[in-house]
């Protein structure tokens, strides 16, 4: 029996149960058997080095940490960096994978690949958010289903769907020092929550109150069962639009 780890890419055709990054992506067996998706969260950045106590109250720094193409094109430009000057702030994007643990220096992070409503990256994780909690940084995030579905209070993150509320969210963040320190202390204790030894415990318990039992009963089948099970998945892909439409009805209904 094969397990898909699903990562950034469509399912497997053929793998009996996956392992999706954001809840939008899980489907209970009990609605479409063929497609069963189990949500765990990414594990933390490893190694983070949380934002440098010694700075204090300072409010200078803004930074993204990610690959290139996922940040959005408007804050690529000179007139995004002027912009962040004229508030007396910096811009820094940290592009290696080398710096994607260090938040010594960081007082906001920004992890936006697209303005507007459209939420086009169902697909993508909530990793983002997850560092910005281990590390003691404030996040202006998107309007993405990964950071919505783990928000509980405004005190986890920011969201902005334009470059205006950008501009008003640093401001708020740099003229309300309550609010940082809230936030700050707020991540700390949604960190807990992404702890190694607590996704320990997400994959123990998904391997075996999950995965085994349906090893177990993918071997129980008989071979014309086994068979009629690829037989179905070789037909939706097929017909892959069709599925599409469908999927997005079933998250509409699970909604």
């Amino acid at each position: 029996m094969l397990v898909c780890l699903r990562a950034d890419v469509d399912r497997h055709p053929y793998a009996q149960l996956h392992v999706v990054q954001t809840p939008h992506q899980a489907i209970p067996k009990r609605f479409m058997e063929l497609w069963e998706s189990h949500f765990i969260p990414h594990w933390p950045q490893p190694s983070i080095i949380p934002r440098d106590l010694e700075r204090g109250d300072a409010f200078e720094n803004v930074a993204f940490l990610g690959n290139s193409v996922n940040l959005v094109t408007e804050l690529q430009s000179q007139v995004w960096n002027d912009q962040l000057k004229s508030l007396g702030l910096r811009f820094q994007t940290k592009l290696s994978h080398d710096e994607w643990h260090d938040y010594a220096n960081t007082d906001v992070i920004l992890a936006i690949r697209s303005f507007g409503r459209q939420n086009s990256w169902r697909g993508k994780p909530a990793s983002k958010l997850y560092s910005a909690w281990h590390s003691g940084v404030p996040a202006i995030l998107g309007y993405e289903s990964a950071f919505q579905a783990e928000r509980k209070t405004t005190l986890d993150y920011l969201e902005v769907t334009s470059v205006e509320e950008v501009i008003f969210a640093l401001r708020q963040l740099r003229d309300d020092k309550e609010l940082r320190q809230s936030m700050v202390q707020n991540g700390w204790i949604r960190a807990k929550e992404t702890q190694p030894d607590v996704m320990v415990e997400k994959w123990q318990n998904f391997l075996m109150h999950t995965a085994l039992p349906a090893y177990k009963s993918w071997c129980s089948m008989s071979q014309l069962q086994q068979q009629l099970f690829f037989s179905s998945r070789r037909a939706v892909i097929k017909s892959r639009p069709l599925y599409y439409n469908l999927k997005s009805s079933l998250s509409k209904i699970l909604k």
